[in-house]
């Protein structure tokens, strides 16, 4: 494993945590806002996290990281405006950011496990478009597969910021599924289908 501790690196650590402790609470709250505030959050970390991390090993891969990351702020805060204007509510935004993700496809395409990301992102923004929690949770727990597996096929020869990546992918996981149980509690206490706001 590769651990160059310069500056850079320590603050892409930093933010990584900060990642990692915003995965954990991310999906633990029954309403769709907070889920949504949360992920802003995390793509905001990220993006941080993955241009210092650049800084530090000018690994030219840590862009697409960083071009995905800046694709999910804006769906986040596209998502976030759902139900207060029209013109956010259109599916069109749904399938806009599908596209683009796939497009990243691109930039990041080496191998077939470099599909996994992509395929974990495809299925988390829909979740994310989704006003029915208990679906969104369902979903999620599905696209964080990918991601896991994704990065436990790097672990061979990894750095520590892949191994911070793994670790993320399964406090969200565990996070989605504790989500899922807090939303079905809060439903049935509630007598609701969906938690909106």
């Amino acid at each position: 494993m590769n651990f160059n501790l310069d500056g850079y690196y320590i603050v892409a650590l930093i933010f990584g945590i900060l990642a990692v402790l915003d995965c954990f609470l991310g999906y633990l709250f029954p309403k769709r806002g907070l889920t949504l505030v949360f992920k802003l959050l995390f793509d905001v970390f990220s993006v941080i996290n993955l241009l210092f991390a650049y800084l530090s090993t000018k690994e030219a891969g840590l862009i697409a990281g960083l071009a995905t990351n800046i694709i999910g702020i804006c769906r986040d805060l596209v998502f976030l405006q759902r139900g207060k204007s029209k013109v956010f509510d259109d599916v069109t935004w749904l399938l806009i950011f599908l596209l683009l993700y796939s497009l990243s496809l691109i930039t990041t395409y080496k191998n077939p496990l470099s599909l996994l990301p992509v395929i974990g992102s495809l299925i988390n923004t829909t979740a994310l478009f989704l006003y029915s929690q208990k679906l969104n949770r369902i979903l999620t727990i599905f696209g964080q597969l990918f991601f896991i597996s994704f990065y436990a096929s790097l672990i061979v020869n990894s750095e520590l910021l892949t191994l911070l990546n793994l670790l993320c992918s399964c406090v969200t996981f565990v996070s989605v599924i504790l989500g899922l149980i807090n939303v079905l509690r809060f439903e049935k206490k509630n007598n609701v289908t969906n938690v909106n706001k």
